[in-house]
């Protein structure tokens, strides 16, 4: 099946290849010659082959004493993505090998790189489990780093969840800004779940 037409004028076609979602330019003539995916990687020409996702997979990955990364298309999140349904590699990788994955659960990495798709480094875990290794490893998903792990943080975990709980019990967000020693909207930013965002869990 050939790749989605992004776009064409009187010399060729812009297409998406199928597999990695890769674009590139096709003269008409060779356009008509084309029987598979539109890529360099992916092209399959003059015969009714199909390339299986499993094969388009380990065809973007390079492996690593340590990881395994995959080379392909990688989304603004920083993960790895495959065909125009935009299937997550590391997710891809642990099904390939273990079957569908249980509803409910995420897969995780060891490693905490989110283009590795090395069986050995990824684990399986609920949302919370992932809040919570996230709150372990002192960052969010962009690589921000969160908390007391901030150089410039002025609170603990502990001191923020005490003002929570305070200003959930009707505290006064003058007199606990004093006591903490921060800013009246610093105090706000917390109550509105703006701050310390990776407090609130999953």
């Amino acid at each position: 099946m050939k790749g989605d037409i992004v776009r064409s004028d009187a010399k060729g076609s812009l297409l998406e290849c199928s597999i990695c979602g890769k674009e590139r330019w096709y003269s008409p003539s060779r356009l008509k010659r084309l029987k598979g995916p539109h890529c360099l990687e992916h092209s399959v020409r003059n015969n009714h082959q199909h390339i299986s996702l499993e094969q388009a997979f380990w065809a973007q990955v390079q492996k690593t004493d340590g990881c395994w990364l995959w080379v392909g298309y990688i989304n603004p999140k920083g993960y790895g993505n495959i065909t125009r349904k935009h299937i997550r590699v590391h997710r891809l990788s642990w099904e390939l090998a273990n079957g569908p994955i249980p509803e409910g659960l995420n897969v995780l990495h060891q490693c905490d790189n989110p283009i590795c798709v090395r069986l050995s480094h990824l684990f399986l875990g609920t949302q919370n489990d992932n809040v919570q290794d996230m709150v372990a490893k002192g960052r969010n998903h962009s690589g921000i780093t969160l908390g007391e792990a901030h150089p410039s943080h002025k609170l603990t975990e502990n001191q923020v969840l005490e003002i929570r709980a305070t200003l959930y019990a009707g505290g006064n967000v003058i007199a606990l800004a004093k006591q903490y020693g921060v800013t009246r909207n610093h105090i706000y930013e917390i109550k509105w779940g703006r701050a310390w965002k990776h407090l609130l869990g999953g």
